[in-house]
């Protein structure tokens, strides 16, 4: 349940069905935060994975270039002494278009995979951020309207007391942070994924013509 609803006609009239709705509610906000939780950890698993195998790639890309560097030198000083060697001379391609493989998988990881990794991430994170700010909504929700429930039977022998929820009380301090989970951590994130998005398109269009031709 939200805060919002606290307003209602409907808890205003049944105020102990209401306190049962939103105790039953509370358990399926949390499994909600839980699954969010899971998939922020599912994207953390796929980001250290196309880390080691960005790492993997620049080590081979360091080793393919020393040995075109190893063969290609030692062609050169076969030809210049006038006994091409040919076998230099394969190795040399051989390297070089090794090289330029690897190249080319390093440039896709990260301008593809690994930016849709960290797009997910963003994505995973606002959703995990949503699911507590949903959770604690209905734990105040809950909180209150125990209070409200337990008051209405004693309404009678005090018309017109009213219920009040002060800055101190739990209730009050758990719905504020709900406010601001949604109010400035969710928006900065959301702006964070904007930027990285556009970033995205043009690394992208930076590099697609030669990478896919």
């Amino acid at each position: 349940m939200k805060l919002v609803e606290l307003e209602t006609a409907e808890v205003r009239r049944d105020p102990r069905a209401a306190l049962q709705r939103a105790i039953d509610d509370v358990p399926a906000a949390e499994s909600a935060h839980k699954e969010a939780e899971r998939l922020v950890e599912e994207c953390e698993v796929e980001r250290q994975r196309l880390l080691k195998l960005w790492r993997v790639l620049n080590d081979g890309i360091r080793e393919a270039g020393a040995k075109l560097a190893a063969a290609k030198r030692a062609w050169l000083e076969s030809a210049v002494a006038e006994h091409a060697d040919a076998k230099a001379l394969r190795e040399c391609r051989e390297h070089r278009e090794r090289r330029q493989a690897l190249l080319d998988q390093l440039n896709f990881l990260t301008a593809w995979a690994q930016s849709d990794n960290e797009s997910e991430q963003l994505r995973a994170r606002i959703a995990e951020r949503g699911a507590f700010a949903d959770l604690q909504e209905s734990r105040a929700t809950r909180q209150r309207l125990g209070m409200i429930s337990g008051a209405s039977a004693g309404a009678a022998y005090d018309p017109g007391a009213v219920i009040a929820f002060p800055d101190d009380a739990w209730s009050t301090r758990i719905a504020k942070e709900a406010v601001e989970i949604r109010s400035m951590q969710i928006k900065g994130l959301e702006a964070d994924l904007a930027r990285h998005l556009a970033a995205i398109e043009a690394s992208r269009a930076a590099i697609s013509i030669n990478l896919f031709s």
